[in-house]
């Protein structure tokens, strides 16, 4: 990145500058929140729906986000 000196991926360049430009390209449906990608907005929308396709493997609890799975399994079975 010529404005941070960041090494980011030509892919993702367009992404990275937005982060300085304070500017967004993908936009919530339902609420109308700001992303720089397209993959961030897709995990967002998972927060007005119903869906929730992370599982835990040892209960019957489902979660929205995988960051939430991750934290019930730390914080609910710990030790296994």
């Amino acid at each position: 990145c010529k404005i941070c000196g960041k090494l980011v991926a030509s892919g993702y360049m367009k992404i990275h500058i937005a982060v300085h430009e304070g500017t967004y390209r993908f936009f919530c449906s339902v609420c109308n929140k700001g992303f720089r990608s397209a993959s961030n907005l897709k995990t967002h929308e998972v927060l007005h729906s119903e869906e929730k396709p992370f599982e835990c493997d040892l209960c019957d609890m489902s979660f929205k986000l995988k960051s939430h799975l991750k934290a019930h399994k730390g914080r609910v079975h710990k030790d296994n």
